[in-house]
């Protein structure tokens, strides 16, 4: 029995034989957006993301993956709001080659961001104060001149 092909893309291929290590690559290695894989694999973003539910293997893939860039990027996003040391390396006045230890400051953008997000009971910009009681008003008419 053949498989049904749609645009010539064979979907098993993708979502279930070898062509689903070519897309754990994509995702993992390449770091490459939706639209892009859909694009490599010659289907609609639309289809891609049917594919994701329908599949469970195949949407696994894209939440494994994606976990653990999104775990890198909040390490780096740490990393740079308590600063930290590079090695560098660098030519001195006889050019020899010599690895020095350099500091990269803190970024306060990113300890505004951290801070906000992990504590926002305590950081936040806008405050709900309730206002509880009456403010007495008292008009006076005798403004006349």
């Amino acid at each position: 029995m053949a498989r049904l092909k749609r645009n010539n893309v064979d979907r098993v291929y993708w979502t279930e034989g070898e062509g689903l290590l070519q897309v754990k690559e994509w995702v993992d290695k390449n770091k490459l957006f939706d639209g892009q894989i859909a694009k490599n694999i010659g289907i609609t973003q639309k289809t891609l993301i049917e594919w994701k539910k329908k599949y469970e293997t195949f949407g696994t893939v894209f939440d494994t993956y994606r976990g653990i860039a999104a775990l890198e990027i909040v390490n780096s996003l740490y990393k740079s709001a308590k600063g930290y040391y590079i090695h560098e390396q660098v030519l001195d006045n006889k050019g020899n080659k010599k690895m020095i230890r350099k500091w990269v400051p803190a970024q306060t953008a990113a300890q505004i961001f951290l801070i906000k997000n992990w504590l926002p009971s305590e950081y936040k910009d806008k405050w709900d104060i309730d206002v509880k009681g009456a403010i007495p008003v008292v008009i006076k008419d005798d403004l006349k001149e």
